[in-house]
């Protein structure tokens, strides 16, 4: 099952158009959560991140661990990282890909603790 949007960024962009996306998907099993994040992760799109899992869910059993791609996530702020946490929920967390900006956000908020990072 896969749910995904487009957001364009506002049209006084001149350059080039911010498209925002988040595909959710499971893989592999009905316990993994597998969420490929591609874009920006902030405050416009964190809680269409944490809405579009919560529909994933409801649709199936929830997942027992959830698995964030992050291989191309351009941009992530604490709102972003906020819904991260929410959408993990005490289970546990495997984040595969992260950039090094995303890598020295976790360690600066205490989170590369409670995930595990590949």
């Amino acid at each position: 099952m896969t749910f995904s949007w487009e957001d364009p960024a506002p049209d006084d962009f001149s350059v080039a158009v911010d498209i925002r996306r988040t595909c959710v998907d499971h893989v592999d099993s009905p316990h993994l959560l597998e969420i490929s994040i591609i874009g920006e992760l902030d405050l416009a799109t964190g809680p269409m991140l944490i809405s579009a899992v919560a529909d994933a869910e409801t649709a199936s059993t929830p997942a027992a661990l959830v698995r964030f791609r992050l291989d191309q996530l351009d941009f992530i702020d604490a709102a972003g990282l906020t819904a991260l946490t929410t959408v993990a929920a005490g289970r546990p967390v495997q984040i595969v890909g992260a950039t090094s900006a995303a890598r020295r956000l976790f360690a600066i908020t205490g989170v590369s603790s409670i995930f595990d990072i590949d």
